[in-house]
């Protein structure tokens, strides 16, 4: 598991360092790097940490308790509001599974970068169909995750005006689907999503065969058939084709080496918001694989520094 030593080192000193092995993209153009390091807030051990539970009633969701967990910055109380980083993972407990500000989410960047920042961390409960069950996740998901921080917001924990929203993976797939679907967060941050359900459909992976249609059809696409039979549900439940109602600026981050998500679909996500004129950067990263945690030293640390800055710049 990553460490905040780890990053600290590095993120020390960055400042004006380039990577020839990354390939960066903003638009607009513009917004060279500052220099970022993590303070030290000997403190993260004791941050505070508050549990609540939602329960939840919806045309896609059946009546239910989800939990939340909470962690605030150190010397932040319940009612300060700060902002807030909402991470998330559709089919997963990351409120369960919180191991600690020095260990990482699902997000696969380490909770201390963003606590050091000041921000809270909102881990939510997404129990969302199993797999092999046909539905619709990407509603699923928005009716379970908007409940959760509306409560939140609720008891005077986070910020409502200033939330960002994260995730990789099938979490990096939510986050394009909910920014497409809510103008509630400041920013997004996608890591090695999925966004064209449709358009990968046929493609088969590198070392798993016709990986991409049984994902679609039965695994954490939930799509129960192929597109030919229901292209509306496609098209409904790939973020690549609900471009044009996302205006949350949104920073993407791949590694051109990964075998479950490939690259093509950041670079998509890119192109369809670029060519709206809406706020979005894309880094590639050569040669990296699916998690920033698996990922060589001086490229995690390359984006962790984007990540961070890239939220400093819009919830700040």
């Amino acid at each position: 598991m990553l460490t905040l030593l780890s990053y600290a080192y590095a993120l020390a000193a960055l400042s004006g360092i380039f990577y020839p092995q990354i390939e960066f993209y903003t638009y607009p153009p513009g917004g060279a790097l500052s220099k970022i390091a993590l303070k030290n807030h000997p403190g993260l051990n004791e941050s505070f940490t508050t549990r609540f539970y939602t329960s939840i009633h919806t045309p896609s969701i059946q009546r239910t308790a989800v939990q939340t967990l909470v962690v605030l910055p150190p010397g932040v109380h319940p009612g300060d509001k700060p902002p807030a980083i909402v991470m998330i993972y559709p089919g997963s407990n990351l409120a369960q599974d919180y191991k600690g500000p020095y260990t990482s989410t699902e997000v696969t960047l380490p909770n201390a970068l963003f606590l050091s920042e000041g921000y809270a961390l909102v881990l939510v409960d997404l129990p969302i169909g199993p797999e092999g069950v046909s539905g619709n996740p990407l509603q699923e998901t928005y009716d379970l995750l908007m409940a959760q921080i509306d409560h939140a917001v609720e008891l005077q924990l986070i910020d409502p005006e200033r939330l960002a929203l994260m995730g990789q993976s099938y979490g990096g797939y939510a986050v394009g689907g909910m920014i497409a679907m809510t103008n509630r967060f400041k920013t997004a941050v996608a890591i090695a999503g999925a966004y064209d359900l449709f358009g990968n459909y046929g493609e088969f992976g590198i070392d798993s065969g016709q990986y991409n249609r049984n994902w679609a059809e039965t695994g954490q696409g939930r799509m129960g058939t192929h597109p030919w039979v229901n292209q509306e549900k496609y098209l409904k439940n790939s973020p690549y084709y609900l471009a044009d109602h996302i205006h949350t600026p949104l920073l993407l981050l791949h590694g051109t080496g990964d075998h479950f998500c490939d690259m093509r679909e950041s670079q998509k996500m890119y192109s369809a918001l670029q060519c709206q004129g809406r706020e979005v950067q894309l880094g590639l990263y050569k040669g990296e694989g699916h998690r920033i945690y698996d990922w060589s030293k001086s490229h995690a640390d390359d984006a962790a520094q984007k990540t961070a800055l890239f939220l400093r710049q819009h919830l700040k």
